[in-house]
C-alpha cells in the first residue's frame, strides 16, 4: 500500500485530509511539522504532503527533495502566496494545492506524485540550454511547470518554438511514459471526432499523457462545452492538457471563459526570436550548415557585421522567417560571405551579382510565395492577398513546392 506522510500543524484539518487519503486506498501518517517526522527514515514514505506557511517550510521541501531516496513531494498552502508555490516546485515538488481544495484535486496531485517517484529523477534539461536571458528564465518556469500537473498555456508569436517547448514539458513530466499526442483545434469537424471519438480520438489516444492542443479557442462552442465536461471528470480520465495559442486565451473572443480558466492555469509566454539575439545567431550559422550539407555545397560564411544585421532584423515571422533566409544564403552565398544588406532586400529576385544565373520561372514563384508568407509572418490569408491569388491557389502552391 502507498504511505502518505501528512505534514499539517492543525489537528483537526490533519486528520481530515488523513480520512480523505484512507479513503482513496492510501495508508496515511500525520505530523505538526516535516524536519522531526522524517529524521528516521524518509524512505519509507511514497508521498509527502507537507503544509507551507513560511520560507522555512519551503526550505524544508527543498531539502527533502534533494535526499537520494526522498519520497515525492506535494507542497499545499495559501492561494496568495504563489512565491512559496513557485520556488516549492522550482525545488523539487511534484504539485502545488492552494488551500482550500478538493478531494478530486488531492487524489490527483498524489497519483501524480507516486508516478513521479516511480519514474525516477526528471528528463534530461532544455538542449542545448539557452543563452539568452528571456529564453533561460521561460525554460526555468517550464521545468516547474512540467513537476506540476496542472494545465499549461502557451503562449507566443508563431513559429517561435511553442511547440517545442510542450514537448519538453511533456518529457520532464511524470507523464513521460505516457503518449504525447497534439491535435490543432483549427480545422476540426463540428462532430469533434478527432479530439472525442471513443477509439481514436486525441482525448483518448492521450490518456496517462499530455495532449498539446493547438488554438482551442477555433473549437466550435458545442466542442468547448463537451472539452471542459472533460477535463472535469475524475481525476485519471483525461490527460494533461497543454494549450498552444498565438494570444492569451483571456483575450480570444472565441473561447468561453470557464474554458479558457481550466486551461490557463499555468502561462508560459514564449519570446520571440528578435528577443533571442545569441540564440539567433546560433541558429542561423547551424541551419545555415544543415541546408549547404544537404545540397552538397560549402556552407555561407557570417563575419560579425553579417550576424549583428541579422540580430538588427525584426524577424515578423520568427524561425520560419530565418530557415527562409537561410535557405536563400545558401543559394546566394556557398562558400562565401553572406551579404546581409541583399539577404534582407525587401523583394529580392535573385543574387544581386552580375554573374547570377538566371531563375526559371518555378523557382521564382517559389520564392515569391516564401518571402510573401515570410512577410506575412506565416498567415496564409494575408500572404495570398499580397500575392493577388486567392488562399486555395496559395494552398495548392505550398503542396506543389513541398512548402506545407
Amino acid at each position: 500500500m502507498q504511505q502518505v506522510l501528512i505534514v499539517e500543524p492543525d489537528p483537526a484539518l490533519a486528520e481530515l485530509l488523513a480520512g480523505c487519503v484512507r479513503a482513496a486506498g492510501w495508508h496515511a501518517d500525520t505530523a505538526a511539522r516535516l524536519d522531526p517526522a522524517l529524521a528516521g527514515d524518509p524512505g519509507a514514505y511514497t508521498v509527502v504532503l507537507a503544509d507551507l506557511a513560511d520560507e522555512a517550510d519551503v526550505a524544508g521541501l527543498e531539502r527533502l527533495c534533494q535526499c537520494g531516496d526522498a519520497p515525492a513531494a506535494v507542497g499545499m498552502g495559501a492561494r496568495d502566496r504563489l512565491d512559496l508555490a513557485v520556488r516549492a516546485l522550482r525545488g523539487g515538488a511534484r504539485a502545488y494545492l492552494g488551500k482550500p481544495f478538493d478531494v478530486r484535486a488531492l487524489e490527483r496531485a498524489l497519483a501524480v506524485a507516486a508516478g513521479a517517484r516511480a519514474a525516477g529523477p526528471l528528463a534530461p534539461r532544455f538542449a542545448p540550454p539557452p543563452e539568452d536571458p528571456p529564453m533561460q528564465a521561460l525554460v526555468r518556469e517550464a521545468e516547474a511547470a512540467a513537476r506540476a500537473d496542472a494545465t499549461v498555456a502557451i503562449v507566443g508569436e508563431v513559429a517561435t518554438g511553442r511547440r517545442r517547448l510542450a514537448r519538453f514539458v511533456h518529457a520532464a513530466s511524470a507523464r513521460r511514459a505516457g503518449p504525447l499526442v497534439e491535435l490543432d483545434a483549427r480545422g476540426l469537424g463540428d462532430d469533434g471526432a478527432a479530439l472525442f471519438g471513443a477509439r481514436a480520438g486525441a482525448l483518448v489516444a492521450a490518456r496517462g499523457g499530455t495532449l498539446v492542443l493547438v488554438e482551442p479557442g477555433a473549437l466550435a462552442a458545442p466542442l468547448q462545452a463537451r472539452l471542459l465536461a472533460a477535463l472535469a471528470g475524475e481525476p485519471g480520465a483525461a490527460p494533461r492538457v497543454i494549450a498552444v495559442c498565438e494570444r492569451p486565451l483571456a483575450g480570444d473572443a472565441r473561447l468561453r471563459a470557464d474554458l479558457g480558466l481550466r486551461l490557463d492555469v499555468v502561462r508560459l509566454a514564449v519570446p520571440p526570436l528578435r528577443a533571442r539575439p545569441i540564440e539567433l545567431a546560433r541558429l542561423a550559422v547551424a541551419l545555415a550548415d544543415r541546408l549547404a550539407a544537404a545540397q552538397g555545397v560549402a556552407p555561407p560564411r557570417f563575419g560579425d557585421d553579417a550576424l549583428e544585421a541579422l540580430r538588427r532584423h525584426p524577424f515578423p515571422g520568427n524561425l520560419r522567417e530565418l530557415e527562409n533566409l537561410m535557405q536563400r544564403a545558401v543559394l546566394w552565398f556557398p562558400g562565401e560571405s553572406v551579404d546581409v544588406a541583399a539577404l534582407l532586400a525587401p523583394r529580392p529576385a535573385t543574387r544581386p551579382a552580375a554573374a547570377a544565373p538566371l531563375l526559371d520561372l518555378r523557382a521564382l514563384e517559389r520564392r515569391a510565395v516564401e518571402q510573401a508568407l515570410a512577410l506575412c509572418a506565416g498567415n496564409r490569408t494575408r500572404a495570398a492577398r499580397a500575392l493577388g491569388i486567392s488562399v486555395r491557389t496559395l494552398r495548392n502552391k505550398l503542396h506543389q513546392y513541398d512548402l506545407v
